[in-house]
């Protein structure tokens, strides 16, 4: 089965992509390029997990306010955080590949994530 392809956020310094392979069940492989550093690695999550996930990022689509934590079920070291105020979108993280390498990373961006992301998370009901 071929990969899902998503473009989350990009500008000058920064691109935040998710790809989904339902081959491998509830997983969403994220890749961060953030000023010249590169991280990847998968965010695994179980049904109850989804559900929740979708359930609060609806919400912050729909209010533009809100907290928002994609934690790794297998790992407590990853995963995505979304922030939205009257600041913005934050974003910050942590992925890897459950070995050495990871990266920590922080970033502005706008509403438009929050929408797109609630798509790729839909797409593993």
């Amino acid at each position: 089965m071929k990969k899902e392809n998503y473009e989350l956020y990009i500008n000058k310094t920064i691109e935040f992509r998710a790809d989904l392979d339902k081959t491998c069940g509830k997983m969403i492989y994220f890749t961060v390029k953030s000023n010249g550093y590169i991280g990847h690695g998968p965010i695994y999550l179980d049904e109850i997990t989804l559900k929740s996930a979708i359930k609060i990022l609806s919400k912050m689509v729909e209010t533009l306010d809100g907290e928002f934590i994609l934690q790794d079920v297998e790992s407590l070291e990853y995963y995505i955080k979304i922030n939205v105020s009257d600041n913005g979108v934050r974003v910050e993280g942590r992925i890897g590949d459950y070995n050495q390498n990871q990266l920590q990373f922080g970033f502005l961006a706008d509403q438009t994530l929050l929408s797109l992301l609630l798509k790729v998370l839909e797409q593993l009901k």
